[in-house]
């Protein structure tokens, strides 16, 4: 019987780790096929397999723990969102100086909002509280970097109500492209605007530079 309970432990592990949703098993093809190669009886079902995804979790922060005991450590703080458009943080832990030790997940929050009062406070602060006096907040330049590009945006207002609407005027529009590229070909020009996507930083900034260069041949 252990050994029954640890194989399906097992499998759930094995499923999670690989993002593997465990509805897979409402199917009942799919579960035949699962006995037959794990030489069960029956394969279980997905509320079994629920009940020991608490367990799998539990294994698994002892041994985020165990690696971690002893050594200095660093945190990865980010956010995301999931499929409901919810704002979430994500906390992971590694040991410093150990070679090939990937950083791994220990907390999640569902926050209102994702800004530097939240990941400080809340979260980095209130997770090692007492336990890390030496505690150093390196800033991500990523963001930083963004929150330039952001601000650069925002400042020449007539520069980005130029290009949001030549972006809109040839995302669906073939035969626009075309003549565009014929226009700028006659300019000595071959390439096509970069098309500017606000969450991936500094795109803007090359679809303006882009224009600044382009521009009266995009004006015609």
């Amino acid at each position: 019987m252990e050994k029954s309970k640890d194989n399906i432990k097992d499998l759930v592990g094995a499923f999670t780790s690989a993002g593997i949703p465990l509805h897979v098993f409402h199917n009942q093809r799919f579960r035949q096929w699962i006995a037959t190669a794990t030489c069960m009886q029956l394969a279980p079902s997905e509320t079994t397999l629920r009940r020991y995804l608490a367990k799998c979790a539990e294994d698994d922060f002892q041994e985020t723990k165990s690696k971690c005991e002893g050594n200095s450590v660093y945190l990865v703080v980010d956010e995301t969102s999931d499929i409901k458009n919810h704002k979430v943080v994500n906390v992971l832990v590694a040991p410093l100086g150990v070679v090939n030790e990937k950083s791994r997940f220990v907390k999640t929050k569902i926050v209102e909002h994702c800004n530097v009062d939240v990941i400080t406070v809340h979260h980095i602060c209130f997770l090692l509280a007492g336990v890390a006096p030496h505690l150093l907040h390196s800033t991500c330049w990523a963001h930083v970097l963004h929150r330039c590009a952001e601000e650069i945006r925002f400042s020449p207002k007539i520069a980005d109500g130029f290009i949001a609407p030549v972006k809109a005027a040839l995302a669906k529009t073939p035969a626009r492209r075309e003549r565009l590229l014929d226009c700028l070909k006659e300019a000595g020009t071959f390439v096509l605007p970069p098309v500017p996507v606000i969450t991936r930083w500094g795109t803007w900034l090359k679809a303006g530079k882009y224009h600044c260069t382009n521009f009266n041949a995009v004006k015609h």
